[in-house]
């Protein structure tokens, strides 16, 4: 599965914060190590799957738009460098149309994962309180639903999914807490179709 994920997520410290008040405004917003943070991450998902159909014809596919939300931690390494984890649940798939008996028919395959990333997230720049960060790493998913035209297709489609992830955000203060905003690619480097 490939996917362009763009998400917008709200962040809260792991201690470190006193009475309600985010700590250290300073470089990157005061990442230290050891320091974490929690979050809640939800936006939009722009997926193609060319493993969910397989035809012998020429097909012309198109992308689909699917849900992505999560939990995830950061804990910070170093002041620039941190380690991301999250769980969540991505909906994506592909829409295509190829011919049946000389017909053009549109089939549209819909997936939900659950998702396992872990990335790496480093600090670019900052710019007063606000901070660029790129992330990388890998993406573990575990098939929950496939459906073709709302016909199960499970049983065609493999139970798991492994990709690579990068792409980039940026933090900025929102009262006493953090919001990002985040584009990532998802390459799917696995073979998800489970017909011989």
């Amino acid at each position: 599965m490939k996917g362009l994920f763009l998400a917008a997520a709200f962040t809260l410290p792991f201690g470190g914060v006193a009475s309600g008040q985010m700590a250290d405004m300073r470089s990157h917003q005061g990442h230290h190590a050891g320091r974490m943070e929690y979050g809640i991450a939800g936006g939009l998902n722009i997926a193609s799957n060319e493993c969910a159909l397989r035809t012998g014809t020429d097909t012309d596919g198109d992308f689909a738009y699917g849900f992505v939300g999560s939990l995830f931690v950061d804990h910070s390494v170093t002041e620039r460098l941190a380690m991301r984890i999250g769980v969540g649940v991505v909906m994506g798939g592909s829409d295509a149309v190829m011919p049946i008996d000389g017909v053009s028919t549109k089939f549209e395959t819909r997936t939900t994962h659950l998702d396992v990333p872990v990335l790496a997230k480093l600090g670019i720049a900052d710019f007063g309180h606000h901070s660029i960060y790129a992330v990388a790493g890998s993406n573990f998913g575990y098939l929950l639903s496939a459906k073709t035209n709302d016909e199960d297709i499970s049983d065609t489609v493999k139970s798991y999914d492994l990709g690579l992830i990068g792409g980039a955000g940026i933090s900025m203060p929102v009262a006493n807490h953090r919001v990002f905003l985040e584009a990532k690619y998802n390459f799917g480097v696995l073979d998800t179709s489970d017909t011989q």
